[in-house]
């Protein structure tokens, strides 16, 4: 039974662990997705004044989406 009891304490601390790790992945993606728009942004404005093309917008943007 101690065993048993050792073997739970483990699991749990594992788990806690996992949710922790999950937890700031999950706030590091959220990060990264913003940095993504903002970046997006600032290339539209470019597009918009003329200094970078459709397609070079259209690329850096799915660059940045990932796709």
């Amino acid at each position: 039974m101690e065993i048993a009891q050792k073997l739970a304490s483990k699991f749990e601390l594992i788990i806690e662990e996992n949710k922790s790790k999950v937890h700031q992945q999950q706030e590091n993606l959220g990060s990264a997705t913003v940095d993504a728009a903002d970046e997006i942004r600032k290339f539209k404005g470019l597009l918009d004044d003329g200094i970078i093309t459709q397609e070079e917008f259209d690329a850096k943007k799915k660059q940045l989406l990932g796709l």
